[in-house]
Order: structure tokens, then C-alpha cells, then sequence
């Protein structure tokens, strides 16, 4: 079986990844899938949960599978906006202010999205300026110590739609992808690179029908442990779910950066199927791939979180190794088009 060549899945990748889509705001990139879908005669549906359905048919041979992949990326939320304009903000999934670092953020509050810069204050403060003097001395740069300034009055904000609850992201300035020779980087590959390639799987399944019916997910709300990708599982009849994720590149795990895909065997939240486990690595073997294993901590996936609700029987997650995850990630160009084989072998049966 031919790869799906790795620039095909660039393509499709490089538009999605200036989205923005944190955790409760995800329509700006469900809109960017459900127009991608639409210009290719895709029919697809979005369930109550708000995450985009597609259903592939197959021959039937073989029960049917969903395959799943979130659209949502980290970010933070407005907690309160103080009387001199300065924007107080907690995080939104696993984000943390140093790994943004100082610069410009964008707030969705109405409208086009608001511009900002994330503050951390001048270096030169003394003892009298407590949280940046505790920032460069004493404790880890916490969103507590942290604040953006949108150059805007409180007013101002008001007519911009700026409240608490309001959710932010890195500017989409900030989000174009980089490359250098062999390696890509940029904010929100988790899961961003992971959805890309679950719409080029799907062109390849439309050319060629699959053994069994095979519905494709790309899911919302999965940063903060929401549990909407088993909303959308307990209502299609899908004997197997296999989530797409990012790996940790971390010496703990033993997981190598490269192309070479990783397959979960377990991670905080849950243990996956080991039938699954092992179907994925016979398919990967039978395509030429050599998986990695892994058993993470302080790790979650779509499937994981989920499984505690009963709603699907078997699963696995198969992923992309990954830098510096939570930030600005970096995986292996090639590891793209790696685990869409693998994917697409084991929807196959091969």
C-alpha cells in the first residue's frame, strides 16, 4: 500500500493550524473542516456535542470502527479584567504562561478576535512590584503573575464582548508553521497534524472502500478531559475506536523523536485494549513501519477520558511522537505520512 504523500498532508495541514479552536470555542476550525468536507462532496454531520461526524462505507466484510481526532487546543480564559484595562486570565486545558512567553495573544470575545500582549513585566522591577520580583527570584512563572494588555479601557472591552469567560490563544501571527530540514513546528500540532491526517485517510477511503463501514471523528472539547468524542462513540455503531494523538518525547517513556509512530498501551487515565494494541502493531509491521510502545503518565486521549462512561467496548490510540508538547511542538515531517499508513493498514486489516 502507497503512502499518502507527507506534502498532501502539509497541505491540508498548514491553513488548519492558523485556526483558532480552544476548548469551548472550537467553530472557527469546525468551520474550516466542515468547508474542506463540503468542497470535496463530503457529507457530514455534527452531533449535539459539537463534534464533526463523517461515515465511510465499506463492504461490510469486517465490524465497524470510528477513528477519532480533536480539533480543540489549549489556551486560557478571561477571569477578570481590572479597573486599569490589564486582563487577568487562567489557564484552559494544560497551558502554562512560559511556554507562550511575552508577546502577542488574540482574545474571541465579539467580532473579529481582539489583539493583546501577554505581560510578564519589566525585568528592572524591584521588591515593590511583588509578582514580577517573585517570577524572577523566588517561584514558577504562574498565570497569576501574568496579565495581557489590550491597550483598550475597560469600556472598550465591554464593546469588544471582553468578559470573564471569554477564551484566548496565541495570535494566529504566531501560528504559521516552520520548518527546518526534516522537522516541523508550530502551536496546536496536538491535534491539529492528527485531524489532517484523518481527512487525507478519508480521501483515500473514498477512492477505495474499506472492509467494514468506518466513521471519522474529528472532536471537540478533548483538552480539558470533556468526554464529547464518547458522546459521539455511544451513538454510532462502532465495535473498535482508535484515537490520534501526540506522544511525549520524554527518556521516562523511552519514546524516540522520528517517524516512527507510538502505540499506547496504557496512559494516566486508563489501559487501552491490548487486542487493539496488537492488531495496530501487525498492521504497521505489514506496511514497513516500526512502532514504538509506551505507557505514559500525565497523559490523557479522547478515548481514554471517555472509557470510564461504558460507551464503547474496544480502543486504542496510536500517536505521533512530539517536543515539547503543550507548546510550541515539534514532530518529524515524515511521521505524518508514517501514521496515516499505519492508520489506514489497520482499518484495512492488513
Amino acid at each position: 500500500m502507497d503512502r499518502i504523500p507527507t506534502d498532501h498532508i502539509l497541505e491540508i495541514l498548514r491553513p488548519l493550524l492558523l485556526t483558532h479552536s480552544p476548548t469551548g470555542r472550537e467553530d472557527e476550525a469546525v468551520a474550516w473542516v466542515m468547508q474542506w468536507l463540503q468542497d470535496r462532496s463530503v457529507e457530514a454531520s455534527r452531533d449535539l456535542a459539537g463534534n464533526v461526524i463523517v461515515l465511510i462505507k465499506g463492504t461490510g466484510a469486517h465490524p465497524p470502527c470510528a477513528v477519532v481526532a480533536h480539533l480543540d487546543e489549549i489556551g486560557f480564559i478571561v477571569k477578570r479584567i481590572e479597573p486599569d484595562g490589564r486582563i487577568r486570565v487562567s489557564k484552559l486545558g494544560g497551558s502554562y504562561p512560559w511556554k507562550y512567553g511575552e508577546g502577542p495573544v488574540e482574545l474571541l470575545g465579539r467580532g473579529d478576535p481582539t489583539p493583546g500582549f501577554l505581560c510578564f513585566g519589566s525585568m528592572h522591577a524591584s521588591e515593590e512590584s511583588a509578582e514580577i520580583w517573585a517570577a524572577r527570584h523566588t517561584s514558577p512563572l504562574k498565570w497569576e503573575m501574568v496579565w495581557i494588555d489590550a491597550k483598550l479601557s475597560t469600556s472598550e472591552l465591554m464593546e469588544r464582548g471582553i468578559h470573564p469567560g471569554v477564551k484566548g490563544v496565541v495570535a494566529r501571527s504566531r501560528k504559521s508553521m516552520f520548518e527546518i530540514g526534516d522537522w516541523i513546528g508550530g502551536y496546536a500540532l496536538d491535534d491539529k497534524a492528527l485531524v489532517a491526517i484523518l481527512l487525507a485517510i478519508l480521501e483515500r477511503l473514498k477512492e477505495a472502500p474499506p472492509p467494514r463501514d468506518v466513521y471519522l471523528i474529528a472532536s471537540v472539547g478533548e483538552e480539558i478531559g470533556s468526554g464529547r468524542a464518547a458522546f459521539a462513540a455511544g451513538n454510532i455503531p462502532a465495535e473498535t475506536l482508535l484515537a490520534l494523538e501526540v506522544a511525549p518525547v520524554l527518556p521516562e517513556y523511552n519514546i524516540a523523536a522520528g517517524p516512527h509512530p507510538v502505540i499506547l498501551y496504557k496512559d494516566e487515565y486508563n489501559v487501552y485494549d491490548e487486542s487493539v494494541c496488537v492488531d495496530l502493531e501487525r498492521s504497521a509491521f505489514q506496511v514497513g513501519l516500526f512502532p514504538q510502545r509506551a505507557v505514559l503518565s500525565s497523559f490523557g486521549s479522547d478515548l481514554s477520558f471517555g472509557a470510564r462512561s461504558g460507551r464503547f467496548a474496544r480502543y486504542g490510540c496510536i500517536s505521533v511522537p512530539c517536543e515539547n508538547t503543550h507548546g510550541y511542538e515539534i514532530i518529524h515531517r515524515e511521521s505524518l505520512a508514517s501514521l496515516a499508513l499505519g492508520v489506514e493498514a489497520w482499518i484495512r486489516g492488513m
